[in-house]
């Protein structure tokens, strides 16, 4: 007859913890990587918001641009920006610039487009309709730490606008800057064709080309 012994005694050999030197090792090691890790995280966050804020920009150009061929008639995107990450800018119908810090559909000049919400009164045309006015403002406080700012803008009418003129497919042409905390450049440029390209300045960003700017 064999004698159980305790499970204590069996497993004693196998029962094992780290040293505090091993302890103060793992740590040590797991410091050294993140250290070389952490800047490179943070520098892809840093490009990401840069490019996100770059496109947006060149998306709401394109919006503007199109709208201004759909409904055969001028629209002018207005900025205000002082080269900080409070900066503003919205669109219009017409060839004069809106109020980009007004927050209501009904406030003197603020940046809306009018959309049909498809009853009988057409806001601006067959009267007045407040349900049909859609807000087109947009805000630095999207994307922290990146700073807008504006060059070589063309409009006679404004130095911070830019209006697309359908009929004759022009409009005024100008740059805008978008700079991140890190230093990330990207910059959004209009022709006098209209024609909206990104480009990044000083090759900062990847995947776009410092040529076209």
């Amino acid at each position: 007859m064999s004698i159980r012994q305790p499970f204590s005694k069996l497993n004693q050999g196998a029962i094992k913890g780290f040293t505090l030197l091993e302890l103060l090792t793992s740590i040590l090691v797991l410091s050294i990587l993140l250290s070389i890790a952490l800047p490179s995280f943070l520098d892809s966050f840093d490009e990401y918001r840069v490019v996100g804020a770059s496109e947006q920009v060149y998306s709401h150009l394109q919006q503007a641009r199109i709208e201004s061929i759909a409904r055969s008639e001028n629209v002018t995107i207005n900025f205000s920006a002082s080269s900080t990450d409070q900066w503003l800018y919205g669109f219009t119908q017409g060839a004069a610039a809106c109020d980009v810090s007004a927050t209501n559909i009904i406030a003197a000049n603020a940046c809306t487009l009018v959309v049909n919400d498809g009853d009988e009164t057409i806001h601006g045309v067959n009267g007045s309709d407040s349900d049909d006015l859609i807000l087109q403002r947009f805000a630095g406080s999207d994307f922290t730490n990146v700073s807008l700012s504006i060059e070589n803008f063309t409009s006679l009418d404004s130095s911070a606008q830019i209006t697309f003129d359908p009929m004759r497919g022009l409009s005024d042409s100008g740059a805008i800057s978008l700079i991140s905390k890190h230093g990330n450049k990207m910059k959004v440029k209009v022709s006098r064709l209209g024609m909206i390209r990104m480009c990044s300045p000083d090759g900062s960003v990847s995947g776009y080309s410092s040529l076209a700017c």
